[in-house]
């Protein structure tokens, strides 16, 4: 008889529990069409990057590699704009640890952090 009474509980709580729930899942669907473009879809933290340079400046003249080496600052006017190219969220540098710390425990922090503010200054998020 209790294992009965014990099975008709649960039972019943289930019950309730399931009515309950069936009323969240019977949601209207929404149909979301978006409007077709020809231009670059811009995924913020994903897709194109600028590599060794922000958003705004001007591309290496080949003149010399500058990969590994502390980040060059160029004059910024405003624009954002890469030239020939989409626009980025990511600025993507690499930069050799010697420069981080040029003596064993002397750390140049301050490069990274004038990095970091330049970045988001262009609306970009710093890859290192």
């Amino acid at each position: 008889m209790r294992i009965l009474r014990l099975v008709a509980g649960v039972s019943g709580i289930m019950t309730l529990i399931v009515a309950f729930c069936a009323t969240g899942l019977a949601q209207e669907t929404v149909i979301i069409r978006p409007s077709e473009i020809d231009d670059v879809l811009t995924n913020p933290g994903i897709g194109f990057m600028t590599f060794q340079r922000f958003n705004g400046d001007t591309l290496n003249e080949a003149k010399g590699w500058t990969e590994g080496k502390p980040i060059v600052y160029q004059d910024f006017d405003g624009d954002l704009k890469n030239e020939d190219y989409p626009d980025t969220t990511i600025a993507y540098f690499r930069i050799y640890w010697k420069f981080i710390e040029p003596e064993m425990g002397e750390y140049r922090w301050d490069l990274i952090d004038k990095a970091l503010d330049t970045a988001r200054r262009r609306g970009q998020s710093l890859m290192l």
